[in-house]
């Protein structure tokens, strides 16, 4: 974009770069939205059809640049042909209503339910914040620079990601890759599994097992005590707890796409957790 390169010449080269790991793929997909928002230059209409007519998974693309530029500039940064179109009501396929009849029918009432939720969110957290219509000493610059280191800390420096676990067993975990997820042939590459639960007095015991692609080889601890922690960013109990630290070491057999896979099984517990890991050649 800098050196003026022709829109289509830059999605041509991302779809180059990318072929190996096929169709509806995060990081060709992400390139495509940066393509709409920049080739943009911030015009709805026009970022829209950028990132849109890059092709590949459309609906996805188009809707997290529309989110973006709505989220900066409201509905008033939408024309208004297209706002008319749009219109309010909430329109999907994939949460059809089948398993929950609670479905918000627009998006006025999904903003309502988020505002009722805010305050419940809040005290959860125990942050100490009053909701009103009244000034504050927080100008519009003096929040966002509050905000900055908050932001840098919790998101900008992520490497990993994280999930809850659905087996009953009351963990969170979440892999952090440290770098980015890129491996080579010979190379080892480590990472580690954060553990927390929050519903069991006594300390979990998991033994771990991790599937490997063929002829790669890993070191890990089979065994790991999961004791009681609230939340998967703090390490204060961490260390020989809650934390496994798995180094692979990948053979020849390296795809575009390596899956490898964790499984957790915890006593008095049939069925065990699996953490999916994605690892890129």
């Amino acid at each position: 974009y800098e050196e003026k390169t022709p829109y289509l010449d830059t999605r041509n080269a991302l779809v180059e770069m990318t072929k190996e790991i096929g169709w509806l793929q995060a990081p060709a997909n992400i390139g495509y939205v940066i393509i709409g928002l920049l080739y943009g230059e911030g015009d709805y209409k026009k970022s829209m059809i950028y990132a849109i007519n890059c092709g590949d998974d459309t609906d996805c693309t188009g809707g997290t640049v529309g989110a973006i530029l709505g989220l900066l500039g409201g509905t008033a940064a939408i024309p208004s042909d297209w706002r008319e179109y749009i219109g309010d009501k909430i329109v999907q396929i994939c949460a059809n209503g089948h398993y929950s009849w609670r479905l918000p029918k627009s998006c006025t009432e999904l903003t309502e339910r988020v505002m009722n939720m805010i305050p419940s969110v809040l005290e959860a957290h125990d942050v100490q914040a009053e909701i009103g219509n009244f000034e504050t000493e927080y100008d519009q610059e003096k929040a966002l620079h509050v905000l900055k280191g908050y932001a840098e800390e919790y998101f900008k420096n992520r490497t990993g990601f994280s999930f809850d676990i659905t087996n009953h067993t009351y963990l969170s975990a979440m892999v952090d890759y440290k770098k980015a997820p890129v491996v080579t042939a010979g190379e080892p590459f480590s990472f580690s599994v954060k553990f927390s639960q929050v519903v069991h007095s006594e300390a979990i015991h998991g033994f771990m097992d991790v599937k490997l692609p063929d002829g790669w080889t890993a070191e890990y601890k089979k065994n790991l005590h999961i004791v009681r922690k609230w939340d998967l960013f703090n390490d204060e109990r961490d260390g020989e707890y809650n934390t496994l630290n798995i180094t692979v070491t990948p053979n020849e057999n390296i795809q575009a796409i390596n899956r490898l896979y964790i499984a957790v099984n915890c006593d008095g517990y049939v069925v065990p957790f699996i953490i999916p890991v994605v690892l890129l050649g």
